[in-house]
């Protein structure tokens, strides 16, 4: 029981708005591309997450060139209204280069039905941080996770990216 009151906590978090970002990057002037994803997304217990389970995704970018995504981070289930995602990522690609930066939870969209699991709508955004300490312009992480409902056990997760992407990824 534990265990599916957890899923239904994450489906609420990423399930409880409407509409994700539309296209981050294009306000701020930034060259704006989408690239799809696939992968797994697992939540679990962490010392660190004090108000709620850790959160795992790691992904393959399919752009030009593929890359990963990996998104770490907190599910704040304090306050049932304004469940919270807060973490790091890392998009990779080939020869070393990155990019990292933080994770913030936005309204998520309707979930897309799962062939099994829970259906979960991760909508998150995505503010990659230069050399030099300033931001760039944010990614919009549009996703659709089929949790399996347990933790340590992962379920896929595929979406799209939509932002100023490294142009390797569009």
């Amino acid at each position: 029981m534990r265990k599916i009151v957890g899923a239904m906590a994450i489906a609420t978090l990423f399930g409880s708005g409407l509409t994700g970002l539309p296209a981050a990057g294009a306000a701020a002037g930034g060259r704006v591309g989408t690239a799809p994803f696939t992968g797994t997304a697992t939540f679990f217990g962490s010392p660190e997450c004090v108000a709620g389970p850790h959160q795992d995704i790691d992904a393959t970018i399919i752009g030009k060139k593929a890359a990963t995504l990996r998104i770490e981070g907190c599910v704040d289930l304090s306050n049932a209204s304004n469940i919270r995602f807060t973490g790091t990522f890392t998009i990779a690609w080939s020869q070393r280069r990155s990019v990292t930066g933080t994770v913030t939870t936005t309204p998520a969209h309707a979930p897309s039905p799962c062939a099994s699991g829970i259906p979960v709508p991760i909508d998150l955004e995505l503010t990659p941080v230069r050399a030099h300490g300033q931001p760039r312009p944010p990614i919009a992480f549009a996703g659709n996770w089929c949790s399996p409902g347990a933790p340590n056990v992962p379920g896929p997760i595929s979406g799209t990216l939509t932002g100023a992407l490294p142009p390797i990824l569009h």
